[in-house]
């Protein structure tokens, strides 16, 4: 099979001990059917640390109250890493933040952003990228049950032709002069996949006709939109210990709400400052929502669900850029570091929640509908 990996793949190092938003805490560790037979076998501490860990074996995972694997040990290590090798810890350890789409002809590897370690390497990479391919092996089961090569072949080519310009933004104006042109073609081949339209792949980005008047803001939302985000389950008081960073990041917005009258005001001033005293970052907001394309657009392959594909990333580039501008509010400045610190942090929590992914899709439908 033909594998496309993308070009800082195999740069990829696991800080270990020294990783400061450690992978151990504030996820669920799913559990294969060979992980929990090898696991079973096991005797003694190790084996009464599993059975706990899994609630009795009632459970195919670990870590179910998002606090620290019980195998985390005082170091910042893997336990039964240490103690049993590489290949013997759960496939969801083994391959993170390695990102794997087999479409049938071909596997897509990528590497995950919610791993502060592959977000500083897109940082560093994130305007040259291109997938390295060679005959090879899958990692992973074939994805969805969509059997149509030419469709395929046509969502590839969509794809690439929304990350090249996505990749030369300058300013935030162009931004979101962009998304709303990809927002205008992903409406126009909803409906007409919807009315069973034989030609709703030739619909092309960057050629269906928009009303800027008539949308809302697509970079950045305005402070209304933001406000009903915020009211998702995006925020939880068990992220103090399951993601302490994306919490405080959380109180900065509640924090910010509550001390004014006129939130909308507040954003306005603190988002115009942001964009000019940091413009340099508009080009990896841009790069950012690429990357999101990278990774999921092709969901459209299984699912068909044009619009909301496009949009989750939109709005999943937004929150992040509210953090930001928030953080920046709070500290007074803003670097290298926090741009990926926020991207990974906020990508561990919205990127693999289904219910809070669902939620955040019905604010924008609900408001954007309304403008």
């Amino acid at each position: 099979m033909e594998i496309r990996e993308i070009s800082f793949f195999n740069s990829f190092q696991c800080a270990g001990g020294a990783c400061s938003e450690t992978c151990c805490r504030g996820w669920l560790i799913p559990l294969e059917e060979e992980d929990q037979a090898r696991l079973k076998k096991e005797r003694g501490l190790f084996w009464l640390k599993y059975r706990l860990a899994t609630w009795c074996g009632l459970k195919d995972n670990f870590n179910s109250t998002s606090r620290y694997c019980p195998f985390f040990n005082k170091d910042g290590l893997c336990s039964m890493q240490l103690q049993k090798g590489h290949d013997f810890i759960p496939e969801a350890c083994r391959s993170y933040p390695r990102y794997y789409r087999n479409f049938g002809s071909f596997e897509e590897r990528m590497i995950d952003l919610s791993c502060i370690e592959g977000a500083k390497l897109w940082f560093a990479n994130c305007f040259d990228l291109s997938f390295q391919t060679y005959d090879g092996t899958p990692e992973s089961g074939r994805f969805g049950s969509n059997e149509d090569a030419g469709y395929l072949r046509a969502l590839l080519k969509i794809r690439e032709e929304m990350i090249r310009p996505l990749l030369k933004v300058k300013t935030a104006g162009e931004l979101s002069s962009l998304l709303h042109q990809i927002d205008a073609y992903g409406e126009a081949a909803q409906k007409a996949f919807l009315a069973e339209e034989n030609d709703h792949l030739e619909k092309h980005p960057f050629a269906c006709d928009f009303d800027e008047g008539e949308l809302c803001g697509l970079f950045p939302f305005d402070a209304d939109i933001f406000a009903d985000l915020m009211r998702t389950h995006l925020f939880s008081e068990r992220l103090s210990f399951a993601n302490p960073t994306l919490y405080k990041l959380c109180k900065l917005y509640i924090d910010a709400e509550r001390s004014t009258r006129d939130m909308k005001k507040l954003w306005k001033t603190a988002c115009t400052s942001f964009l000019e005293r940091y413009a340099h970052y508009v080009p990896y907001y841009g790069a950012q929502y690429a990357y999101y394309l990278y990774q999921h657009f092709l969901n459209i392959y299984d699912d068909y669900s044009f619009r909301r594909n496009l949009r989750m990333g939109m709005i999943h580039l937004n929150v992040k850029f509210l953090f930001d501008v928030l953080l920046e509010r709070a500290q007074g400045a803003f670097s290298d570091d926090d741009f990926v610190r926020t991207l990974s942090v906020y990508n561990r929590r919205a990127y693999f929640n289904g219910t809070i992914m669902d939620e955040m899709y019905r604010v924008v439908e609900t408001m954007t509908a309304e403008k």
